[in-house]
Formats: C-alpha cells, sequence, structure tokens
C-alpha cells in the first residue's frame, strides 16, 4: 500500500481508520458491562485505594510463602493480611492478586474504593479503554514524526493499536499496563517535541506505577531535555 498520497486521500484514510479503531472499542466496552469478565488484576488496585481511605496501612501488602519463588502478588506466593482478606470478603472483592505497588500509589485509587466493586471496575474499565485510545492516537503522532510528513502509517497504527489482542486482554481483565503504556508514549512524544511538563509528569507516573518510565530517563539526558529529567 502507498502510505503516502494527496494529503485529502490520506486524511480520509486515516479519519476511516480511527472510526473503526473507537467502534471496535465501544464493542469492548460494551461487552464488558453486558458480560462483566474476571477483576483478577483490578481486585489489588481497589484494594489498594480502601485500605488508604481506611488507614490500615499495616495491612496493605502480602505475606510471602517462604519458599516463594516468584511474584508475591499472586495467590499462589503469598497469603494475605488478615485486615485485607476481611476487607476484600466484605467488598465482594474475593481472593485475587493482591496490592504490590508502592505505597503512595494506593492513594491514586481511594476515588475508585468509595463505590461499590462492581461499578468500580466499570469506572476502570473505561479509563483503561481511554488510555489505550491515547496509545494508539499517539503511535500514529509520532509515526508522523519519524515520516515528517502526513501518511497512512499514522492510522493504520491507530487501527492496529486499538484492535491488538494484548489491548483486548489488558483491558479485560483491568490490568493497569494501559496506563503504564500511555505514559510511555506521552514521554516520548514529550522527549520529541520539547513537552517538558508533560513528559515530566509521565516519567513520574510510569515509574510510580510500574518503573517502565524509568529507563527513559536516560533518553531524556540523550536528547538534552535537562528541564524535563529535573522536573
Amino acid at each position: 500500500m502507498d502510505l503516502d498520497g494527496s494529503a485529502r486521500a490520506v486524511a480520509r484514510f486515516n479519519r476511516l481508520c480511527s472510526a473503526l479503531a473507537a467502534g471496535w472499542m465501544l464493542l469492548i466496552l460494551a461487552s464488558v458491562f453486558i458480560r462483566p469478565p474476571g477483576t483478577r488484576d483490578f481486585g489489588q488496585y481497589y484494594m489498594g485505594g480502601l485500605i488508604a481511605r481506611l488507614g490500615e496501612w499495616n495491612s496493605l501488602y502480602p505475606i510471602p510463602h517462604p519458599d516463594a519463588k516468584a511474584n508475591a502478588g499472586w495467590q499462589a506466593y503469598s497469603t494475605m493480611h488478615p485486615v485485607y482478606a476481611d476487607l476484600a470478603r466484605r467488598h465482594g472483592v474475593g481472593d485475587v492478586n493482591r496490592f504490590i505497588h508502592p505505597p503512595p500509589w494506593a492513594l491514586v485509587f481511594v476515588p475508585l474504593s468509595l463505590l461499590g466493586y462492581e461499578w468500580a471496575f466499570r469506572v476502570w474499565i473505561v479509563l483503561m479503554l481511554a488510555c489505550v485510545w491515547g496509545v494508539a492516537f499517539l503511535s500514529g503522532a509520532l509515526a508522523e514524526i519519524v515520516a515528517g510528513r502526513p501518511s497512512r502509517l499514522r492510522g493504520l497504527l491507530i487501527l492496529i493499536v486499538a484492535a491488538s489482542p494484548l489491548s483486548y486482554r489488558v483491558v479485560r481483565t483491568g490490568n493497569i499496563s494501559a496506563l503504564v503504556a500511555l505514559s510511555v508514549a506521552v514521554t516520548i512524544l514529550g522527549i520529541a517535541r520539547s513537552q517538558t511538563m508533560r513528559g515530566a509528569i509521565a516519567i513520574v507516573v510510569g515509574a510510580a506505577s510500574k518503573y517502565a518510565t524509568v529507563l527513559l530517563i536516560l533518553l531524556a539526558l540523550a536528547c538534552r531535555r535537562w528541564k524535563m529529567v529535573a522536573l
């Protein structure tokens, strides 16, 4: 396929891809509301917010098994703190993945803990879908920066990212990886366009959630974005 062509034809193609991507994401949203999936990954975020709101900080983290060989956040390798387990039972969360993020990150989820568990999950899914859309949109924007001109590659990337099986799985399970991916995309675009404050915030968010953007500080240094790194 010719990825260039006239500006008008490229714009039409990119709009069509964006519309198809948006339609697909609306179908995912409808499927979650009609037939909610398991909330294995989301449970730990809800519990983190609940623990923070109630001030039960000593019960935030699980107790790893002495012979654990993998992530203590998984049920098979740890035991919930008794207070954590009681709260999970009373709020309908059950025995799902445990909270393992840095303590301040639990404060981010306090607003979600004000809702019932099922409705909090639905709100979270909407937020993660918005993050996936942001990743798709910024991927297209970065492609045009690399190409140096309007290109059909923008629309193709938007559609590929939005319709990716990995994006679908992340959203369905309520994993935070969509937010992490958006942080990576915003950081890279911030470095490319010298968007100092936006890039700095994205680095902090990505590092606090899953450490993913820490390595991008090296990219910012290589591109001499001194103020971004300082912020």
